[in-house]
């Protein structure tokens, strides 16, 4: 369908990126969060429909500006567009950095917003323990804080090694409000 043009839009993964899919006619291609391919991928598409005889826009957007995107946005020829508002009716958000020595603190805070019935996403930044990390991940520190700090509430896990159904299954329950702190790694970042 995409390489006969009866698909008019195309909304995929890295998958787009097999030799075996061809696109019709690509006009427009919208890159989101473009620091999570590389540069040749990224090229590549472009390039594919230049072959065709086509010169696509290209739109890559990103909240995390890495040093290459900065550098084309000062020297080359990337034109920004910046969000600079917040949709209305958006609350402001406040972030706060909670050292070591106020850790109890910082639970404690978190405990009171969840029993005002708001839930919590803890991000780590691996899934299981390694040699290469010694962050906390996500199924081990969900596991500390379904025994420790939220043990009245409901703690589930999720992330990318998980089957499909149930990532769908947890995410559902924490979307319904039945799990009241979701641990997952930057999956939860990127859909």
């Amino acid at each position: 369908r995409i390489a006969g043009g009866e698909a008019a839009v195309v909304i995929g993964t890295h998958a787009v990126l097999q030799e075996d899919v061809v696109f019709n006619d690509l006009g427009l291609l919208v890159v989101d969060e473009q620091h999570r391919f590389g540069v040749q991928q990224r090229d590549e598409l472009v390039r594919r429909a230049e072959r065709a005889g086509r010169a696509p826009h290209a739109l890559h957007m990103t909240a995390t500006p890495i040093p290459r995107t900065l550098a084309l946005t000062v020297y080359g020829d990337l034109d920004v567009t910046t969000v600079a508002g917040v949709p209305a009716g958006r609350l402001p958000v406040a972030t706060r950095v909670v050292d070591e020595a106020r850790r109890a603190e910082g639970y404690e805070f978190v405990r009171k917003q969840l029993r005002k019935g708001r839930q919590v996403f803890v991000v780590c930044p691996a899934i299981d323990e390694s040699d290469s990390i010694s962050a906390a991940t996500a199924v081990a520190e969900s596991e500390r804080l379904r025994a420790g700090e939220f043990r009245d509430f409901t703690v589930a896990v999720v992330h990318g090694q998980l089957k499909a159904a149930e990532r769908d299954a947890v995410m559902t329950a924490f979307k319904s409000g039945q799990v009241d702190v979701l641990v997952a790694t930057s999956l939860v970042e990127v859909g």
